[in-house]
Formats: C-alpha cells, sequence, structure tokens
C-alpha cells in the first residue's frame, strides 16, 4: 500500500510539476542513481590501465618537453655563444669542423676591419650557421628513430627505450654543463631520442 502511494504521488508530481515542484523525489533517485554509475566508471577506467602506462606516458612527456626546450634556445645559443667569434669556435669541439662544412671559410669573428658591412657579414654568417646546426639536429632527431626501430626488432623496445632515456639524461647534461661539448651532447641527445621516440609508441600500442 505504501509503496502504491509513493508511486500515486510521483505521478502526481510529474502531472502537476509547477505545483508539487517538479517531480523532487524522482529526480534525486535519477541523481543519485547517476552518481552510482560514475563511480562504477571511473573505479572500471582506474582498475582497466594496462600496467606501465603512467611510466610510459612520463617518458615520452619528458623526452618531447626536453627536445622542444633545445629548440627553443638553440640557434641563440649558438649565435651568441659557440659562432661568437673564433676563439669560441676553436673552443668547441667539431664547430670549427662544422663552419668550415658549411662554407664559412673565415671563421674569424673579431678583426678584419671596422667598416658596417664587414660586421653585418659577420652577424649573417653567424645566425647562418646558427640556423644550419638547428636544422642538423632536428633532422638527426627525426632520422635516428628509424635505426631505433630497426634494432629493436632485434633486441627488444624495453632494452632500447633504457638506453635511449640513458643517453638523452647524458646529453641534455653535457650540453648545460660544458660549453665545449655542446656538439657531443647534441649528438647524443638525437641518438638517445632514436631509441625512444618510435618504441615508446610502440611499447604504448602493444598495452
Amino acid at each position: 500500500t505504501t509503496t502504491m502511494n509513493e508511486e500515486e504521488e510521483e505521478e502526481e508530481e510529474e502531472q502537476q510539476p509547477l505545483l508539487r515542484g517538479g517531480g523532487e523525489r524522482r529526480k534525486r533517485r535519477l541523481r543519485k542513481s547517476n552518481d552510482d554509475d560514475t563511480t562504477t566508471n571511473n573505479g572500471r577506467l582506474i582498475k582497466n590501465h594496462p600496467p606501465g602506462l603512467l611510466v610510459v606516458s612520463l617518458v615520452e612527456i619528458w623526452e618531447r618537453f626536453g627536445y622542444y626546450t633545445a629548440r627553443a634556445v638553440l640557434v641563440l645559443f649558438a649565435r651568441d655563444e659557440i659562432f661568437a667569434s673564433k676563439e669560441n669556435i676553436k673552443n668547441v669541439w667539431f664547430a670549427q669542423w662544422f663552419a668550415r662544412m658549411h662554407g664559412m671559410m673565415d671563421v674569424d669573428g673579431g678583426g678584419g676591419g671596422g667598416d658596417f658591412s664587414s660586421k653585418q657579414q659577420r652577424m649573417m654568417e653567424r645566425e647562418a650557421l646558427s640556423s644550419k646546426l638547428y636544422g642538423t639536429y632536428t633532422a638527426l632527431a627525426y632520422l635516428t628513430p628509424m635505426f631505433g626501430g630497426f634494432v629493436a626488432d632485434f633486441t627488444s623496445k624495453h632494452s632500447m627505450i633504457s638506453t635511449g632515456i640513458g643517453l638523452m639524461w647524458l646529453g641534455y647534461g653535457i650540453v648545460g654543463a660544458e660549453r665545449k661539448a655542446t656538439f657531443a651532447g647534441l649528438l647524443l641527445v638525437a641518438v638517445g631520442n632514436g631509441g625512444v621516440k618510435t618504441n615508446v609508441r610502440a611499447r604504448l600500442s602493444e598495452m
């Protein structure tokens, strides 16, 4: 009898929403049911995450953060530090070879006259070399993953990811700590990126 009375009250509330508050009892019941469904779904989502997903996600975030941070400052750093003068170029490993390979035969950044045209030309050469270093680093970062994926077919994705992370940590540390080893550090970062970039995505697709 009580149940029938409650159902009759609910029907009256639905039929007269303005007079009886718009079916508040039914709204509360529906709201509670939706909350229970949401809690159950969230629990399923948390439990159904594959093992290692958080680690793989953090590795991918760190790799992207490091890569784009280095790209953002590389041209300015190369122009104002590495290729700023003849002495600086000689003090950085492989910088003189890189400059000559890209057509800068006179690596002297100072002296040689004080006219505006020669100063402007030296500035243009430094900017061109810095841009070429940026392009070389970017090309290597996107070329090495092909070899990283190929090697992983004969070893394992996990070992390639671990090796790549170690090389990238070492490379970023060298770039930040020792200016004369900048080229070596960037090379290590690019090679390490080859071990991480492709295999992280492949590992994620297997989860």
